[in-house]
């Protein structure tokens, strides 16, 4: 048995704490012969002996406890179970970024990895456990094997059937591969462990995630397949001016390229390529690259007709890395955001009305005027008057303001809802529970409303809400400004269902402001009122941006917009159903399609996919550099081409995991200890 944390046996010494106890405690008494106790003597002495007994025990008992406490805090490790029989790991990382798509001599640096991968599985002996993994700037681990199953084979075949796409477009993270393995090694309870990196030692893989040292004694084994000279010209970004914008509309792209080649490159081909549908705009551009400087161009579009517009720019040049010739982008050319603003007075007061300084924080202009800068166009019913919805089809949003619905009308709004539109329903003084049924039938409501709170003395405030919701981004500084200062005299109160989303509440957990979804749309309910009869709220300062991202999360525009963009390092795994905006049927995308760099669709939004910059840089780092940035020591050893380096301990030692520690069964063998001293401690007089 082996020790791990060997300074605290120094804890043994509070030993002597029982012992002391025990000697203070066991009494010195003078004895007293009284002649109405004598007969008595006989069975004194017995019970004493009797007593004295037991008190070696507890002292016994409480020793060994204590011990055995100190003893797990060193945390001991069984030799025999370390080194039981002759098995070894041996772990596999192949690079699969994208840089190793380059060809070196007629194959690709990918295909000559899964060379070296197999004839290191082949040559691993019997009782040996094999872990296979690719890694980018993720770990995809391929199905683990034991040789002692009968299973070494079957790892070897799904080696060579790997599914490697033609185009590898992911980045670098060395340090989430070395992770990954450091964990294997410390979990394994074989005594010889090995770890093999086969990639390019790409240099931007070296910036990541920080990485523990390995455990000492594991071997690892570097195979550098890179190139010393690649030639290389990236599209490293690709901007417009503006990703929203109105149909007719004119906006620049701007655009980096980067010539990380040794040579002077003088006339290289740019095209942008714009479509939408059945319409494209092409522009072409020749620019010379000085060698390892970037240049700055810029495109400028024709006015842009209503749709999605999805566009790259792509350099024309036959360089040794194709993954980074392209970089997409997406634009957006839309009109206004439709809202029906639907009132439940009648309209005959148009100034006091609820939907009076709701429509003016909509269109952000006087009465009777618009501001193309606005998103929104409001259009005002008054439910008191028309008494039924008009046609809903030209609409993206509907606010309902203290407008209790028909079931007829209800129903509609449902349908529109289903059907992808968002609805913001308001509180008031109307939304009693009798007159709200149809809209808690139809799902428009968080919930069943119970009653309408009206205030007696203070006003309401929120106290509470959901400070990583997109919609509360603005709100997150205190000086942006502080929703607490809104104050309410009445709001409808609510009992939301289970699927509903609160993003606020009032004082006693009372709801402020919930979401849920509806079909293929989502439902937003706001307590209060939206006029000068729900409160001072409609005349504080945050009353137009709060009713602005209310419908902008409505619409799709928070957390950053219609269109999106991101890099193969953030992206995540594929969601069921999504689907590729390139493509003109709404087919599911896989994972290994979701992988790749383009425009797809996504819930409510755009999301722009490219692959990182930092992998379009070709400096190599050398297997010195590699090791001192995962703190372990090169012990020069060439075999079949791969130079082998031995990990030495390295950072303080102890504090790694072991599977083979017991310290866990000392302490219940301590805990049962201190049990069975407690039952003899009571039945022993002090």
């Amino acid at each position: 048995m082996g020790l791990i944390q060997t300074a605290f046996l120094a804890g043994l010494v509070a030993l002597a704490i029982p012992v002391i106890v025990h000697l203070i405690f066991h009494w010195q008494t003078r004895q007293v012969e009284l002649g109405t106790v004598r007969f008595l003597a006989d069975i004194i002495r017995e019970n004493a002996r009797r007593k004295r007994l037991r008190r070696w025990l507890l002292l016994l008992l409480r020793c060994a406890g204590l011990a055995l406490i100190v003893l797990a805090f060193a945390r001991p490790f069984l030799h025999a179970r370390q080194q039981a029989g002759p098995g070894s790991l041996i772990a596999v990382l192949i690079d699969r970024s994208a840089s190793m798509g380059l060809n070196s001599d007629g194959d690709r640096l990918i295909d000559l990895a899964l060379d070296r991968a197999d004839d290191i599985v082949r040559r691993a002996g019997e009782k040996t456990d094999i872990e296979i993994a690719f890694f980018d700037s993720a770990v995809d681990p391929l199905r683990s094997s034991d040789s002692q199953s009968g299973r070494g084979r079957s790892i070897r075949d799904d080696l060579r059937d790997a599914d490697l796409p033609e185009r590898l477009d992911g980045g670098t993270s060395f340090g989430t591969a070395m992770s990954w393995a450091r964990d294997l090694c410390v979990k394994s309870p074989h005594h010889q462990r090995e770890v093999y990196v086969i990639s390019d030692l790409q240099r931007a893989g070296l910036d990541w995630t920080l990485s523990a040292p390995f455990p000492e004694g594991v071997e690892v084994h570097i195979t550098d397949l890179g190139r010393d000279q690649v030639n290389n010209v990236a599209v490293q970004s690709a901007t417009p001016t503006k990703t929203l914008i109105r149909p007719g509309e004119t906006v620049r792209c701007r655009t980096t390229l980067f010539n990380f080649g040794p040579f002077e490159l003088p006339s290289v081909p740019v095209v942008l390529t714009l479509s939408s549908g059945n319409r494209t705009h092409r522009l072409r551009e020749v620019e010379l690259l000085p060698p390892g400087e970037a240049v700055e161009m810029e495109f400028a579009f024709p006015a842009l007709e209503s749709g999605l517009w999805t566009g790259a720019v792509h350099a024309d040049i036959a360089d040794d890395l194709i993954f980074d010739n392209d970089h997409h982008f997406a634009i957006l050319a839309r009109s206004q955001y439709q809202v029906l603003l639907v009132d439940g007075g009648d309209g005959l007061e148009r100034t006091i009305a609820e939907t009076f300084l709701l429509e003016s924080a909509l269109r952000l202009a006087p009465p009777g005027e618009t501001w193309d800068e606005s998103l929104y166009s409001p259009q005002t019913i008054y439910y008191g008057s028309t008494g039924s919805l008009p046609s809903l089809d030209r609409y993206d949003l509907v606010v309902l303001a203290n407008a209790p619905l028909s079931g007829l009308d209800a129903a509609r709004l449902e349908a529109f809802a289903r059907a992808g539109g968002g609805v913001l329903v308001f509180g008031g003084d109307e939304m009693t529970p009798e007159a709200t049924a149809p809209l808690a039938d139809a799902r428009l409501l968080p919930g069943p409303i119970t009653e309408v709170v009206l205030t007696d003395d203070l006003p309401f405030r929120w106290v509470w809400w959901d400070i990583d919701h997109p919609l509360f981004e603005p709100f997150a500084d205190p000086q942006s400004g502080d929703l607490r200062r809104l104050s309410f005299t009445a709001f409808a109160e609510v009992t939301p269902a289970v699927e509903t989303r609160v993003l606020a509440a009032f004082s006693d957990d009372r709801v402020a402001l919930t979401e849920h979804t509806l079909g293929k749309g989502r439902v937003m309910w706001f307590a209060a009122g939206c006029g000068r009869s729900a409160g001072d709220w409609s005349r504080n300062r945050l009353y137009l941006p709060v009713v602005h991202q209310m419908l902008s999360e409505l619409a799709g525009q928070t957390g950053g917009g219609p269109v999106r963009s991101t890099s193969l390092e953030q992206e995540p795994l594929a969601l069921p159903g999504e689907a590729q905006q390139e493509s003109a049927a709404d087919a599911p995308v896989s994972q290994t399609e979701r992988r790749r760099p383009g425009v797809f669709a996504r819930d409510g939004y755009w999301e722009v996919v490219n692959v990182s910059s930092r992998e379009s840089d070709p400096d190599r780092c050398t297997p010195t550099e590699f090791a001192e940035r995962f703190q372990f020591e090169l012990e020069e050893d060439r075999d079949a081409g791969i130079v082998a380096r031995s990990a030495a301990s390295a950072g303080p030692r102890g504090f790694e995991t072991r599977a083979d520690e017991v310290w866990y069964w000392l302490i219940c063998a301590a805990l049962f200890l201190f049990f069975i001293e407690w039952l003899v401690a009571n039945r022993t007089p002090a």
